[in-house]
């Protein structure tokens, strides 16, 4: 472009300096002038290169997590994200950008005349000293007029059988969630379970209660082994960003 401008300009500038004078241009100056309109015809007949356009480039993100679990119909049928791939629906739990205090609730369910050396009070415990461990505090923010979410609520089922027990320990995270198909008044929440894991056990009544126990615990490590993944995620993204 600059060279066009500069022929032209170049070119132009002889032709006016000849009229100048009043007197026509030698055989030299002749030859120049020629050469000059040859080069500016030249340049405006060659094919402009178009101009690149300036992009900022894009921070790849890291996937959120690997596919965790498919059913045999290809359906996802865990709390989490969910994509169609490869013919079936995958899906991942994801604790992306969660809060650090989570609060916590146990409830044990058993008949009412059974007894077993299980508290929920012992249970809760055993659950707060894993969230502690890895950075979480058992205690939801506190928000005027709005539920102590996000809750990791464990469920434990004692049911007794000849000589032992079948237990299920639930372990599941409540959220505020927000429906399109719903619009709440001003101080009403819609909690939902956004990651959920069980472990089913069959075991002697006299090992029941550390059954128990090590199912509880290896749930509430699962989780905190997923907060810690996503929290490192955060801090890789963050800095990609800065």
């Amino acid at each position: 472009m600059k060279k066009l401008i500069l022929a032209t300009f170049l070119c132009l500038g002889g032709h006016f300096f000849a009229l100048q004078a009043g007197t026509p241009p030698s055989s030299t100056s002749n030859t120049l002038y020629q050469e000059r309109l040859k080069a500016a015809q030249k340049a405006q007949t060659q094919p402009q290169k178009p101009k690149q356009p300036t992009t900022t480039p894009q921070k790849t993100l890291l996937p959120p997590a690997q596919p965790l679990s498919v059913s045999e119909e290809g359906l996802y049928t865990d709390p989490g994200i969910v994509a169609f791939q490869d013919g079936k629906w995958v899906g991942s739990d994801h604790l992306y950008n969660i809060s650090s205090n989570i609060s916590i609730n146990v409830e044990v369910v058993k008949p009412p005349n059974f007894n077993i050396n299980i508290t929920e009070a012992a249970l809760k415990e055993r659950i707060a000293a894993i969230f502690r461990t890895a950075g979480i505090t058992p205690q939801a923010e506190p928000q005027q007029d709005l539920p102590p979410l996000p809750l990791f609520h464990m469920i434990v089922f004692i049911y007794p059988i000849p000589n032992g027990i079948v237990a299920c320990c639930d372990g599941r995270l409540f959220e505020a969630v927000t429906l399109d198909r719903v619009r709440l008044q001003k101080g009403v929440t819609w909690q939902a379970i956004t990651w959920n894991k069980q472990n089913l056990l069959v075991s002697a009544l006299e090992q029941g209660p550390e059954q128990i126990n090590q199912s509880v615990d290896t749930i509430a490590t699962l989780f905190t082994d997923r907060y810690k993944y996503f929290l490192n995620l955060k801090m890789q993204i963050d800095k990609q960003s800065q």
